[in-house]
């Protein structure tokens, strides 16, 4: 399945991110989606939507364990580092 996106709405430029969207971001931050973006599982499969843009993307079993480790993790480090393990 990979990453997959919806389409674009009329007039809106693929690829485009606000200044506020484009913070950068460390290891030793925490991932987290925000609260207009819902998670469904489904499987070893998972979809995000984001209620503003309504825009859908849906993870394969890979981007799915990446996902919950990136957000079950207390830093993005010690998400690489169970990546890195094979966890």
């Amino acid at each position: 399945m990979g990453l997959q996106a919806s389409p674009e709405k009329k007039g809106e430029a693929r690829g485009h991110r606000s200044q506020e969207e484009l913070l950068p971001m460390t290891f030793k931050d925490r991932a987290a989606a925000p609260a207009h973006v819902p998670v469904r599982f489904l499987d070893q499969e998972s979809v995000l939507l984001n209620l503003e843009t309504e825009r859908y993307f849906g993870l394969d079993e890979t981007g799915t364990r990446m996902w919950q480790l990136l957000t079950t993790s207390p830093s993005i480090n010690a998400a690489y580092q169970g990546t890195a393990r094979g966890i």
